[in-house]
């Protein structure tokens, strides 16, 4: 695996999930190989801060990942520095790169760190 670290303890994963308060800051991962779980996701995306929540899609009758999936940030600059990071990476097991960015409804812009929403003021 490549741009993601591999230090993520299952206290880690308890410690986040149970600091989630507020509305969490979910973000989109495509391109992932068949054989990612949640633990995959977790994995990936806990170095970068508090995870609250994290769910591979799979396939019901083969059980394997359909190549995508949601992770949920507590804090938002949280989620934006995992995407800068790993939007574009390559994990073991997949040739194509990682397709990272933020859930959003259609037409809708995604959320801004406070640092770029205090620049556009």
């Amino acid at each position: 695996m490549r741009h993601a670290g591999s230090n993520f303890s299952q206290h880690h994963v308890a410690t986040t999930v149970a600091a989630a308060g507020a509305s969490p800051y979910c973000v989109f991962v495509y391109n992932l190989p068949a054989e990612a779980d949640n633990n995959t996701l977790y994995r990936l995306f806990g170095p970068f801060g508090a995870v609250s929540d994290v769910k591979a899609i799979r396939d019901y009758t083969t059980s394997k990942c359909k190549g995508f999936g949601f992770v949920n940030f507590t804090r938002l600059e949280d989620a934006w520095a995992a995407i800068m990071a790993l939007n574009g990476a390559t994990i073991d097991g997949c040739a194509r790169p990682l397709q990272v960015s933020f859930k959003t409804p259609k037409g809708s812009q995604p959320p801004q760190p406070q640092q770029q929403q205090q620049q556009q003021k």
